[in-house]
């Protein structure tokens, strides 16, 4: 099932490609990424810590520095 939708999706992800000439397609791949860390790593995450005591706060974190270091590569 996983490979079949992975399979799908690159399919999408270059047909857009194609169409767009590259324009639009960094937002979908990202899009992507999310949808795999919200749908995958984090039900994976919550059941190796199941009384939530780490997953959050890393959770929080990990979007804290990559908000930051956009910011600061923005600002160059």
């Amino acid at each position: 099932c996983v490979c079949v939708c992975l399979s799908v999706c690159l399919c999408v992800y270059f047909i857009l490609q194609s169409i767009f000439f590259g324009i639009f397609s960094c937002h979908i791949w990202k899009g992507m990424m999310v949808y795999i860390c919200f749908r995958e790593l984090l039900p994976t995450a919550t059941g190796y810590d199941p009384k939530d005591k780490y997953m959050s706060k890393a959770l929080f974190l990990g979007m804290l520095v990559m908000a930051v270091s956009l910011m600061l590569f923005k600002a160059q």
